[in-house]
């Protein structure tokens, strides 16, 4: 598998890898044919999850609180089994919400936009997690994308986060194809976001849970990690296929 203040923005690469920009990449991982195997290191070396740290973001990285006065150091992706990362985005209190990404992941036109996402534990009340697309400004207060949230109640959500406001576009909403947590807390959610040419759509592993204008949500940028404060997950780097 594989996978980006005003303020409170925290780059875990070294400068020249931060300003890279391309259009995509064909990364897939083992178990899930499309999601499980990973192409060769050398080609995104900075997306490898082994050199992952402790703490903060992985290396390669970008990340983003949406509060500018709390710090993306406050979070860790540690390396986890099948090439994933563990997320501990803190406490409720902590306010840790945020958005992880590298530049790397840009995509224009049609495309998919794939990732597992995990719950592990249980939350102290249902956050929400997920992707993000069409990323712009996403260094300065003119931030900009659209994003399509899980909970772990069975819901989702889909909003566009504008500067420091979150628009959104449909409520959470019950679908029969988001998985409720278990006794544990436990749920597993494959995630695809597929944009065409006239409306983007969110699926579930096979099972279509959203569709969209493509109109009404960015789509053109960079793509990236959404997650909420207080969960703990398994999560897998961002994989775009054309």
């Amino acid at each position: 598998m594989r996978p980006r203040p005003v303020g409170a923005v925290v780059c875990a690469a070294v400068a020249a890898l931060a300003c890279a920009q391309a259009s995509g990449s064909d990364r897939s991982r083992p178990a899930s044919a499309d999601v499980r195997a990973r192409a060769d290191p050398a080609e995104h070396p900075a997306s490898d999850p082994a050199r992952a740290p402790v703490g903060g973001v992985p290396v390669g990285y970008i990340g983003r609180t949406d509060d500018p006065a709390k710090s993306i150091a406050g979070v860790t992706y540690t390396p986890a089994p099948g090439g994933m990362w563990e997320v501990n985005s803190g406490t409720h209190d902590q306010n840790l919400s945020h958005i992880v990404y590298t530049p790397l992941d840009t995509a224009t036109g049609t495309y998919a936009v794939r990732t597992e996402m995990d719950q592990i534990q249980t939350a102290v009340h249902p956050e929400a997690f997920g992707v993000f697309i069409g990323g712009r400004n996403l260094d300065g207060p003119a931030q900009k994308y659209g994003y399509f949230l899980l909970r772990s109640d069975g819901m989702y959500a889909i909003k566009v986060r504008d500067g420091r406001e979150a628009r959104v576009l449909v409520d959470f909403t019950a679908s029969p194809h988001v998985a409720k947590a278990n006794a544990a807390g436990q749920a597993n959610y494959p995630i695809t976001v597929r944009v065409a040419t006239d409306s983007v759509r969110l699926f579930v592993g096979p099972d279509p849970v959203a569709a969209i204008a493509r109109g009404r949500i960015p789509a053109d940028g960079i793509v990236g990690l959404r997650v909420n404060h207080g969960l703990r997950l398994t999560v897998s780097p961002i994989v775009i296929s054309r």
